[in-house]
């Protein structure tokens, strides 16, 4: 064969498969997989529809994957990898139904609409997935488009995701601190309410934020009263020339 033809076949390779070019491992993936043995066939056989539409996600560092045909068969860029968890890189080519048959029973209803012609989307979409060969209760935020051929056609489904699990678990997490937080503040405050001692709290200026109800009878005020006045509106003025010093010392952390 003469350097002419390789050449020749050279150029033909790249255009067929230029839409491949900076798409990463996943590109490398895409160029070296057997399409033949897909519906899909041979790569030089796709349509400008599914090669624009694999290009796509190819070019974007968004996690996307495709699922084209009536198969859905499955095509990923580099950002939807670690989704995929342990059945990456054989997911490559393979069936959606197959990739994600452990949650197959709740997207393919979705999956469905969006061959029917809809687009749907979702935030914090809960999945129990063993993508890694334990069950993993995940939280998803995603939309599900669908992709057309040059008739119009839809044959496709475009995928645009991302992972809200670290986020929904620190939301949990979270909350179940502030109501840990608030429990103790009323178990706290039930204590000090029932305590047969005078209690009262002030902030660092000296006024009144809390006081229990033997606090108000020994300071013959209500509560209500109380908590719009300073120590140093109801202290003895003898009792605050010699009390002042150690409240002002205990405020700045000195004791």
């Amino acid at each position: 064969m003469s350097n002419s033809t390789l050449s020749d076949s050279n150029r033909q390779e790249t255009a067929i498969k230029g839409f491949l070019q900076g798409g990463g491992q996943a590109g490398v993936l895409i160029s070296g997989f057997d399409w033949a043995s897909t519906p899909l066939g041979p790569i030089e056989t796709w349509p400008p529809s599914l090669r624009n539409a694999v290009g796509l996600i190819l070019a974007t560092g968004h996690a996307m994957c495709v699922a084209w045909g009536p198969e859905r068969t499955l095509l990923y860029n580099d950002a939807y990898a670690p989704f995929l968890g342990a059945r990456h890189p054989r997911a490559i080519g393979g069936r959606f139904s197959e990739v994600w048959s452990d949650i197959w029973s709740e997207i393919w209803p979705l999956v469905d609409r969006v061959f029917g012609g809809e687009t749907v989307s979702f935030d914090d979409y809960p999945l129990l997935m063993t993508r890694n060969g334990y069950p993993e209760r995940t939280w998803w935020s995603f939309s599900y488009s669908p992709l057309r051929d040059e008739a119009g056609v839809v044959v496709g489904l475009l995928n645009v995701t991302s992972d809200a699990t670290p986020r929904v678990l620190a939301e949990r997490s979270r909350e179940a601190a502030e109501a840990s937080l608030r429990a103790s503040e009323a178990r706290l405050q039930a204590v000090v309410n029932h305590a047969a001692a005078g209690i009262a709290q002030t902030d660092l200026d000296g006024r009144f934020t809390a006081a229990n109800d033997r606090f108000c009878e020994i300071v013959a005020r209500p509560r209500d009263e109380l908590l719009r006045l300073r120590m140093q509106d109801i202290a003895h003025p003898d009792d605050l020339r010699d009390n002042l010093p150690l409240f002002e010392a205990a405020a700045s952390g000195q004791c």
